[in-house]
This record gives C-alpha cells, structure tokens and sequence, in this order.
C-alpha cells in the first residue's frame, strides 16, 4: 500500500511539472506533498543525495562515472543564494549550482544523483568527495573510470580517487604545474604528452591538445585514448538539455532547500525514467503526455519511481 500511495504521490507531482513547466504547492495536493516531503524528508537533508534504484541499475550496468554541474538561477533565496557566473553569457545571476552524478554505459548516460552548492553548503569538491564516498562505501559501486572538468581537479580528489584504484579522467588547468614546473613551459606546442608528480605525489598523464590539457592516473594509456575518454564526459549535456529545456529543472519557486532538492529530484527520476526506457526521445515522450497521446503512467517507471531507502 505504501508502495502505491508513493507512485500515485510521484504521478501527481511529475504531471504538474510537467504541464506548468514547474512547481506551485498551491497547485497540489497537500496530502501527496506532505508524503513526499515524509518519504525523503531525511535524504533531502544530505550534502549528497543518490536515487537508490537508479544507483541499483547502475550497478548492473558496466560503466564510467561523469560529474559536473549547472548554475540554477533563483531570485528569492536569500539566505541560499550565491553569485553565479556563466561562461557561455559572461554574466552573473544570483542561485545556486547543481552537481550531477551521471552513470554512462554502453548505450546511453542516465543520472543516478546529484548535490546542492549554495551559501550554506561545504565547498563544492566536498560535495564531490562525499559523492565518491557513498557510491563506493555505502553502495559498492566501481566505476571502470571517472571523469570530471578542471573545477574539480584538486590534491584532495587525485589522492581519494587513487587510493580507490580508480581510473580519472580530467580536464588539467593550463595554470597548474607538473613535478613543480609549469604545464605549458613543458609540453610548449599545440600538440604534447608528457608525465610527471603533482604535489601531493600522486602521478598522472598529462595530454596537450590546442587549447586544452587531460590528465590521467593512467600512466600506460596513449594521447588518444585519454582524449577520447575525456570526451565521453560530453554526453553530460545530453542530460542537462532534458532537465533543462524538457523538465524546466529551474522551475521550483519554493523558497527552501528541502523544498527545491525534492524538485530536483523528481526532474532526476523524470529524466532518468526517459533515458533508459523509452523507445523514442525524452522531447517526444514528454510531448505525447502534455497533448494527451500517451499517460503519464507509460512515461514514468514504477520500477524506478518505487523509492526504498
């Protein structure tokens, strides 16, 4: 029974993101809310939060690991806001960061976690150095590797993914040394490879491309094996893309945490659910349910929407 009233709370939740393109507590039920709210209320609270099922698949599902992040603009939360800045428009906005924890295998990428930036949370590397700690010790999960953009490349991460046996893939800042002297003094041209310590000892392969360095733990691998890996972590974007232009994933316009970490959290398992089960794509599945063409039972899952924590 519990079971039931969770999928019928999740159904109700999902068709309103779906059809006012986010969320109003006015515009739902306040029985269905209130059970979610008691379903994660303790889950929602963590730096870190993992849909288990979707991490169960993972499981089952030989492949790498992708971490990254969004900005979430949000006016109104003020004491949770911080000042973002967006690369692609050369402006700020005031919200704060989504860290997504994807799992890619071989035929697609589907997200099975993600954590919260804002002025009240720790450092964003924390968040994803939990991250690697629950999905290791807490689920037993083994990535065949881990990849990551140059925001998250620190002594701290190399140390903790090295003392894991796992294999990273990062974007490597042309700013950063190599066995104390500058990356770019020692691979000067546009195309290089060289290997050397960072500081905390650990050793990494380090690619040059135009414009660009990649570092591995791999000291074997060649240039274009790391190059190549390091681009799987673009299927991000596919995902970004979904909860973005599908999903409205900035469309909550609660003024608590808790309350914009469920949001997200139902836009993940929405996402989630069109990644790994539809036959077509998230845009037209999405479509079919708003012009009535299919129901939005079809679209969501009950394997993956049955929550057990």
């Amino acid at each position: 029974m519990r079971v039931v009233h969770m999928f019928q709370a999740i159904q109700c939740f999902s068709a309103q993101l779906l059809s006012v393109g986010g969320f109003r507590v006015t515009q739902l039920p306040g029985k269905a809310y209130r059970d979610l709210l008691t379903e994660f209320g303790e889950v929602l609270d963590h730096a870190v939060i993992f849909i288990k099922p979707l991490v169960n698949i993972a499981l089952l599902l030989q492949g790498c690991l992708i971490v990254d992040d969004t900005n979430n603009p949000k006016y109104g939360l003020a004491h949770w806001a911080r000042t973002l800045f967006s690369p692609t428009t050369k402006g700020y906005s005031s919200g704060y960061k989504v860290v997504l924890f994807l799992w890619k295998w071989k035929y697609g990428t589907f997200p099975i976690g993600f954590g919260l930036w804002h002025v009240q949370s720790q450092k964003i590397n924390q968040i994803f150095l939990k991250g690697l700690s629950q999905l290791r010790n807490h689920f037993r999960l083994r990535p065949d590797k881990v990849l990551f953009d140059a925001a998250y490349f620190s002594n701290e991460v190399t140390k903790r993914l090295s003392d894991y046996g796992w294999t990273f893939v990062s974007r490597f800042s042309k700013a950063r040394k190599l066995s104390g002297e500058s990356i770019q003094q020692q691979i000067r041209r546009g195309y290089g490879k060289i290997d050397g310590s960072l500081s905390n000892g650990i050793r990494v392969n380090v690619v040059r491309r135009k414009g660009y360095f990649v570092a591995t733990n791999r000291m074997l691998w060649e240039s274009e094996k790391v190059i190549q890996a390091y681009k799987e972590r673009w299927k991000v974007e596919e995902c970004f893309r979904i909860l973005k232009s599908c999903l409205k994933l900035n469309g909550c316009q609660q003024h608590s945490m808790r309350a914009q970490a469920l949001y997200i959290l139902m836009c993940i398992l929405l996402c989630a659910s069109q990644l790994l089960i539809s036959d077509q794509s998230p845009y037209s599945s999405f479509q079919d349910v708003l012009s009535g063409k299919a129901k939005l039972e079809t679209v969501l899952s009950k394997t993956i929407a049955t929550f057990y924590w």
